[in-house]
């Protein structure tokens, strides 16, 4: 497997010279291809750009579509909603958050790198199946199917937008956005002023994500050009709790419970509710263990600040 980067040779003046990721295996079938600009292109300065892969299949010449070809996608957009990678729709993943102009990733480059490596991993054997050519060792085997299989429905959210104030004080810019909407009627126009005066938040894009995580939270909506907070919203503004936040973030959103966990061979290893490196690795394994909830939620700059904050992991993005 080799991971390059290239461009687009085609005449085709949309893509010609367009630079990308390829993936490929030993064979000369790609297994991923990213066309980056592609995502950046129309990307307004102060704006993100969602880079996205490809987690579907497509057709083959010789290959009956309606019985293996669909089944065989069908079987990896399972896995892949199965692996956790977040999703922006059944054939796309997001692998990671572009600033323009000035080229920060999120959540990190090793983060985004990570991704592309599981989609990498996870498309391998389906990409390389029947290759006369191909003599690696596919990560799993690839069962022949004798049905096409009904993709799993992914009911959790991904792609979760930060908000702003800085990432150790998200916690505290949610509870403000939902006093304020909760003290007079407010309109769209309103939040958009509110961000740009009081969190200088600008940019179609980022106000969109920020209304979009209060929407997807179940804790606004609206109704005739009108914001107003639902039961759930109003009953947290009336009794603050970060547990309730962060119970609410992991039932609407992927990843909540999962980080990239450092390691000293300096690449890292997959651990669940990772809290401070103080911690042991039995608590750090424990899922939903107190400490790493705390230590999730000092980060998210709603915690006591009683624990340690070295190690901690990035406000729950993922």
């Amino acid at each position: 497997m080799e991971v390059t980067a290239s461009f687009w040779s085609v005449s085709d003046p949309k893509w010609r010279h367009l630079c990308g990721l390829k993936a490929m295996a030993t064979t000369n079938r790609e297994v991923v291809w990213v066309t980056v600009p592609r995502f950046l292109l129309d990307v307004e300065d102060g704006d993100v750009g969602m880079i996205q892969g490809y987690a579907g299949l497509n057709a083959r010449n010789g290959e009956d579509w309606r019985t293996h070809g669909k089944a065989y996608s069908n079987q990896l957009i399972n896995l892949v909603n199965a692996s956790g990678l977040p999703k922006v729709s059944p054939k796309f993943v997001v692998l990671g958050r572009v600033h323009v102009p000035t080229g920060e990733v999120e959540p990190s480059p090793a983060g985004a790198w990570r991704r592309l490596a599981m989609l990498i991993v996870l498309k391998l054997p389906f990409q390389a199946r029947d290759e006369p050519a191909w003599t690696g060792t596919a990560p799993y085997v690839l069962k022949e199917p004798t049905e096409v299989p009904a993709v799993a429905s992914s009911r959790k959210l991904a792609g979760i937008h930060t908000l702003p104030g800085g990432y150790r004080n998200y916690a505290i810019t949610l509870r403000e956005l939902l006093e304020w909407i909760q003290e007079s009627q407010r309109t769209p126009d309103d939040f958009r002023d509110l961000m740009d005066q009081r969190y200088d938040a600008q940019g179609e894009t980022n106000v969109r994500g920020y209304w979009r995580m209060l929407v997807n939270l179940g804790l606004m909506e609206v109704s005739a050009d009108q914001l107003s907070l639902t039961d759930v919203g109003s009953d947290l503004v009336a009794n603050w709790s970060m547990v309730r936040v962060f119970e609410l973030l992991n039932e609407h959103y992927q990843g909540m419970l999962s980080c990239w966990w450092p390691s000293t061979a300096g690449f890292g290893s997959l651990r669940i509710c990772a809290g401070p490196s103080t911690f042991s690795t039995r608590d750090r394994l424990a899922d939903g263990c107190p400490s790493a909830v705390q230590a999730g939620l000092d980060a998210l700059g709603g915690g006591d600040g009683s624990h340690s904050r070295r190690g901690h992991f990035d406000a729950f993005r993922s």
